[in-house]
């Protein structure tokens, strides 16, 4: 018998392998949905066309249509302005900050955007403001929260308020309550800020002769006093992969049409657009970050959106900013010691009863595959389930020409099986 012969004999196509998984008694029940391999030629197709909520892997469609609008070295602004006439010390109007959607306003040092605007008012010869701080979170239209969020959620540090002028997180700090006290979201992030500034004026000794507001536009025409800037957008695009931030995602969601900024709308349109020419049937997702229950994508659709993504110029840039297994981010502490190790990339997504997992994943012989593993509905522990759903990606990191060695199967069973 010949060496292919005798290769093939000794292997199970990984279809099969991963069916084994899934009769698991921790799946009885579940809905579940795996695709492996290039989305027109699959290796493994299970229930690829089964829409399922898709909870945090929203994020890698949202990465994608904010990489392909906006350049990811170009950071977000957040710009000052003293609008008024200064006479001798006096401003006779307001300081008046327009916010561009910056997540990272504010963090980790919430003093330090204050420190740098109080500093360049007083550069600019001011003691005394007639009117006051004004924020203006106006780039931002719509609800502060997406469609669907569960309100009992809502008081949990992952659920801030979107806002135009992020501060801090969103979160209560300093004279800013929060929804349930303490490092819970508040209301209002724009009102925060403005209360914060306002602060740190009055503390280095300047007069505001009036309390802080919120108020929408329009911006001064002179040019701004001081720009405060983001890092890169990739950096803010990693944060949002990495730790699976639900601000970073809400707030980059709502700038992903350029040509309607701050917009939820705007955002559904691209994906729309990008899901048409995909050849999906599938609805854009109605949030940025996962958090609501009222979108439903399938691992079908989620394997074509990465297998677009290796096509695009920054592709492989956005791809580099994903959890590594048992390297990274959400990953860091799974797939340790298996044949997925470091081999890879992928956005987690988890609820209760939900786990998914989508990215790209290279096998033995080097081949580089997208992949998505969506299992929901389950009410076994969460670990057990992470465990079958490690088990899956395993397998394909081992798989060879799309066939896993008996011996792999044999002596790896899975959790329960």
């Amino acid at each position: 018998m010949v060496a292919w012969m005798v290769a093939a004999a000794a292997a199970m196509p990984l279809q099969r392998a991963v069916e084994r998984v899934l009769v698991d008694p921790a799946l009885a029940g579940a809905s579940v949905g795996v695709v492996v391999g290039p989305p027109d030629a699959p290796v493994v197709a299970i229930g690829a066309d089964r829409r399922l909520v898709p909870a945090s892997v929203t994020k890698l469609v949202t990465a994608a249509v904010v990489a392909e609008a906006l350049p990811l070295d170009a950071p977000l602004e957040t710009r000052v302005y003293l609008r008024g006439a200064v006479l001798d010390g006096v401003l006779t109007g307001d300081v008046v900050v327009v916010g561009g959607g910056d997540p990272s306003l504010g963090v980790p040092d919430p003093e330090a955007p204050l420190a740098q605007i109080t500093d360049a008012v007083r550069a600019a010869g001011v003691r005394v403001v007639t009117g006051g701080v004004v924020a203006d979170p106006s780039r931002f239209a719509g609800p502060p929260w997406g469609r669907g969020w569960m309100w009992d959620d809502l008081a949990e540090p992952w659920s801030p308020a979107v806002s135009g002028l992020p501060y801090a997180r969103g979160l209560a700090t300093g004279p800013c309550p929060g929804r349930s006290g303490p490092g819970t979201p508040v209301d209002d992030p724009a009102a925060c800020f403005a209360l914060a500034l306002h602060g740190a004026l009055v503390a280095a000794g300047l007069e505001v002769r009036t309390p802080p507001r919120v108020e929408a536009g329009p911006v001064p025409p002179a040019a701004p006093l001081v720009t405060l800037q983001s890092p890169p957008l990739r950096e803010l695009l990693a944060v949002m992969l990495q730790a699976s931030d639900n601000l970073y995602a809400e707030t980059l969601w709502r700038l992903a049409d350029p040509a309607r900024p701050g917009t939820a709308e705007g955002a559904r349109d691209r994906v729309t657009a990008r899901f048409t020419a995909l050849g999906s049937p599938d609805r854009a997702p109605v949030d940025g970050s996962g958090l609501s229950r009222y979108s439903s994508l399938s691992p079908q659709t989620l394997v074509e959106v990465a297998a677009w993504i290796d096509t695009q110029p920054w592709g492989a840039d956005l791809v580099a900013l994903l959890p590594v297994a048992g390297a990274s981010g959400t990953l860091q502490g799974r797939f340790v010691g298996t044949a997925a190790e470091g081999r890879v990339q992928a956005k987690t997504g988890s609820m209760t009863g939900v786990r998914n997992l989508v990215g790209w994943v290279t096998t033995a012989d080097g081949a580089r595959w997208p992949f998505a593993v969506c299992l929901q509905g389950f009410v076994a522990p969460q670990a057990e389930v992470i465990a079958l759903q490690d088990r899956i990606v395993a397998l394909a990191a081992s798989s060879r020409r799309g066939r896993v060695a008996r011996s792999v199967v044999r002596d790896n069973p899975p959790p329960g099986g």
